[in-house]
């Protein structure tokens, strides 16, 4: 049985789609390259916000540290970005955006920044500076619950010279602080009423 089947004309059958596999091999190489070629060519960026501590020393003087907002990005990519906007956006269907100011900080990178190859900005702000910003977009969200739902709404994003946007959420150290501000003026805002 085995030999009738492994015949002559079996075995044409089969080398027959050699060529189709081969040219099917061929056509997905060219593709791939053409994707990584192409993937060279883009922007790409990656971002991080979170909160953190900043040690520093001024000799004659104690040291001291500061919690700051940080927001951090790379280019990992080969073309040149240009950030010229950091800013923050909020909700799933009507977006709130709360675009953030150059910071004065004297680590803070400069806006706009021209990002090359492996290049890093780094946008800091003071939490206390920080925080009527967060005052004022966790105003916003009050309207509607629940508070948590929303905060997972919340980003972090950069805008770039060629017009493209690139977004990152929050660490959720900076989203809880978000969420924590917004309940505690949430039940405020109760108290007056009651009152």
């Amino acid at each position: 049985m085995p030999e009738q089947l492994l015949n002559e004309s079996t075995w044409t059958f089969i080398n027959s789609f050699a060529p189709w596999l081969a040219g099917i091999g061929s056509i997905l190489a060219v593709i791939g390259a053409l994707y990584l070629a192409r993937r060279n060519d883009e922007i790409r960026l990656k971002m991080k916000a979170t909160v953190g501590t900043v040690f520093g020393y001024i000799p004659n003087k104690p040291p001291y540290e500061e919690e700051v907002v940080h927001i951090s990005i790379t280019n990992l990519g080969r073309r040149t970005a240009i950030v010229d906007k950091v800013y923050f956006k909020c909700g799933f269907f009507k977006k709130q955006y709360m675009i953030l100011m150059p910071s004065a900080h004297s680590q803070s990178s400069r806006i706009p920044t021209r990002l090359n190859d492996g290049g890093a900005a780094s946008y800091i702000y003071n939490l206390n500076d920080f925080d009527p910003n967060f005052t004022s977009m966790a105003t916003m969200y009050l309207n509607g619950f629940p508070l948590w739902l929303k905060a997972l709404s919340l980003k972090a994003c950069v805008h770039t010279s060629i017009e493209r946007n690139y977004v990152s959420r929050l660490s959720k150290e900076l989203r809880l602080r978000f969420l924590n501000r917004a309940r505690e003026l949430a039940k405020n805002n109760v108290g007056k009423e009651d009152k």
